[in-house]
C-alpha cells in the first residue's frame, strides 16, 4: 500500500521540522521499512504487526546506542581560565575583587589580602567567580 510510503516520508519531514527526540523518526523508518512488508505479503494485519515490532526495535537501538546520553564533560570558557595570570583592577568587600584577565573584568575572591595592581594566579573557579591567590 503506497500509505505506508508515504506516512514514512512525511513523518520522516516531521522530524526534520521539530525538535523531537527521533520520535518521529523511528516511526518514519518503521513505515518504509514495512511498506515492502506490504508490497510483498499484501496482508494488512502483518504489515501492521511487523510495523509496531519494528518501531519497537528502532526505539530500543536509539536507546542502546546513547543517543538520548547528555554530555557531562562540558567545560565553559572561564575553565580556560585557571592557571592564568591576572591584575587585581578594583578591591570590593568581603575578600572580592575585580581582576583584568587579558583584556576582560571577572569578579573573583581570594583567602589572601590584596590591593590594586597585585599580581595573581587563577587556581579555580565557582560559577562565575574565579578563585585567585597572589604569586
Amino acid at each position: 500500500m503506497i500509505w505506508f510510503l508515504v506516512t514514512g516520508v512525511l513523518l520522516i519531514i516531521v522530524e526534520i521540522l521539530t525538535p523531537s527526540i527521533f520520535f518521529f523518526l523511528a516511526f518514519g523508518l518503521a513505515f518504509l521499512l514495512n511498506s515492502l512488508v506490504y508490497r510483498f505479503t499484501n496482508n494488512l494485519a502483518l504489515s501492521l504487526f511487523t510495523t509496531g515490532i519494528t518501531t519497537l526495535i528502532i526505539f530500543y537501538y536509539f536507546k542502546k546506542s546513547n543517543i538520548f546520553k547528555q554530555n557531562t564533560d562540558y567545560k565553559s570558557n572561564i575553565s580556560n581560565y585557571i592557571g592564568k595570570t591576572c591584575t587585581v583592577v578594583d578591591v570590593l568587600s568581603n575578600n572580592s575583587y575585580r581582576i583584568k584577565v587579558f583584556s576582560e573584568i571577572w569578579t573573583a575572591t581570594s583567602t589572601d589580602i590584596l590591593q590594586n595592581g597585585d599580581i595573581c594566579k587563577i587556581i579555580d573557579r565557582k560559577d562565575n567567580t574565579l578563585i585567585i591567590e597572589k604569586q
